[in-house]
């Protein structure tokens, strides 16, 4: 169960992440500063969901048509961090095998697909 987690991701999120078993490639631990592209790539190369609240994604993949392994693109900003937290792992851990080739989006009002292959 591999993740790559985008830069903007939270610290915090990815211990928890990892204490759950999964494989997590952090881009602020490893490679801070690459482009998005480059994310995408190294993603898809390590056969892994991305984990990201960076909405460039999504036109990188939708408008560009870069390929992907999948994305979970989280837009929970307004909620308080541990329950942001929270939310992400329990999602990850329901849907793991569902993000996997398709773009996703979580927000405070659930989980929605965005595109799927």
């Amino acid at each position: 169960m591999n993740i790559v987690a985008d830069e903007n991701i939270d610290a915090k999120l990815i211990e928890e992440l990892r204490i759950k078993g999964f494989k997590v490639y952090s881009i602020r631990e490893n490679d801070s500063g690459i482009f998005d592209k480059d994310v995408l790539e190294l993603s898809v190369n390590k056969n892994s969901l991305l984990i990201t609240e960076d909405s460039d994604f999504g036109k990188l993949i939708h408008e560009l048509n870069h390929s992907h392994t999948g994305v979970l693109f989280i837009r929970l900003n307004t909620l308080p961090r541990i329950e942001r937290i929270k939310i992400i792992v329990d999602q990850i851990v329901l849907n793991y095998n569902q993000f996997k080739n398709n773009y996703y989006v979580l927000t405070p009002f659930g989980l929605r697909p965005q595109m799927q292959k």
